[in-house]
């Protein structure tokens, strides 16, 4: 019997043959944000071009800011739905100008590949940042350069994020001036990009914990593959969870989690050592300092990348547990 037309109408279609590939640049600092956002409103996760190298070694100087160049991949009829809200988001978020849309049609790959083809190796304090995808034979590699291979994963943590990147350079710094350091803590771990540079620069004894499920598969993983596994120990789980004290903690957090958990991290931290706080925005910065410095932190040092903020700190309350 021939079906009826509402039957046919209810049936699954076909996947396009063609995606449409949407370019776009935004201010620096909201590619995180943005992001997260459309990822919300279910457009996918847009990734942030990049090209070999970005970010710069310790002795190169910082250039002014640049809007990021951004990448959504859609299918061809979630175009017109994305246009409004990418203007919706712009006005919300103060950009002024709607920014321009380059949209193109390709034949359709599947997500992973087209991740590929978008994610390039970068510079970024001292390291080459690259993933298990990249043949390293095949990549400009200086003399000075170390190789830190990312396991491709959906953790947080690329060091595509202007927080990543400013205490990778930290991190890098911290280990050059305190040889002695031998233990590390990083809260919210994500990929474990931080922990894993921290043993490749010798720190023996190395830990994380973020309660994200894929984050400690990926983040041990990539600890292997940089052949620093023995030295890592990265556990799905919090803050409290951890008792012990550590010679350096870095927690790369929104700032309400920093201002909440401001004294559970000034815990981790023997006395006189280092701390980073990143991942707090322009409108939080005030109160997220305040509140680490009201906990026993001493602000040392403090980094601004669009409207991204990160800080060092010292750690000059004695904890009880000494």
């Amino acid at each position: 019997m021939p079906q009826s037309k509402s039957t046919r109408a209810s049936e699954p279609q076909p996947p396009s043959e063609t995606l449409a590939h949407i370019h776009f640049a935004v201010p620096q600092g909201w590619e995180e944000t943005l992001s997260w956002q459309l990822s919300q409103d279910g457009f996918g996760i847009a990734l942030t071009e990049q090209t070999f190298p970005a970010g710069y070694l310790d002795d190169e100087p910082v250039d002014g800011v640049k809007p990021m160049q951004m990448i959504l991949v859609l299918q061809p009829e979630q175009v017109d739905s994305f246009r409004k809200r990418f203007s919706e988001l712009a006005k919300v978020y103060g950009w002024g100008a709607v920014p321009d849309l380059t949209i193109e049609e390709r034949d359709a790959i599947d997500s992973e590949s087209a991740w590929r083809q978008q994610w390039k190796p970068f510079r970024c304090g001292g390291f080459v940042v690259h993933t298990n995808f990249h043949d390293l034979s095949e990549l400009p590699l200086r003399s000075t350069d170390q190789p830190l291979q990312l396991v491709a994963g959906s953790a947080f943590g690329t060091g595509g994020h202007p927080s990543t990147r400013i205490a990778l350079r930290v991190l890098r710094r911290w280990c050059t001036e305190r040889p002695s350091l031998a233990s590390f803590l990083d809260v919210g771990m994500g990929s474990g990009i931080l922990g894993t540079a921290a043993a490749m620069m010798g720190v023996q004894k190395v830990a994380g914990m973020d309660p994200d499920p894929p984050s400690a598969d990926q983040a041990n993983a990539t600890a292997r593959a940089n052949q620093v596994g023995d030295a890592c120990h990265f556990w799905r789980g919090v803050l409290e969870e951890d008792q012990n004290q550590y010679d350096a903690v870095m927690a790369n957090l929104q700032s309400g989690l920093l201002q909440r958990y401001a004294l559970e991290l000034a815990a981790k931290v023997k006395a006189g050592g280092p701390f980073f706080a990143g991942g707090f925005m322009d409108r939080n910065r005030e109160a997220t300092l305040g509140a680490l410095c009201d906990a026993g932190f001493k602000l040392t040092r403090e980094y601004k990348r669009g409207r991204w903020y990160a800080a060092e700190f010292l750690r000059i309350t004695g904890n009880s547990s000494q």
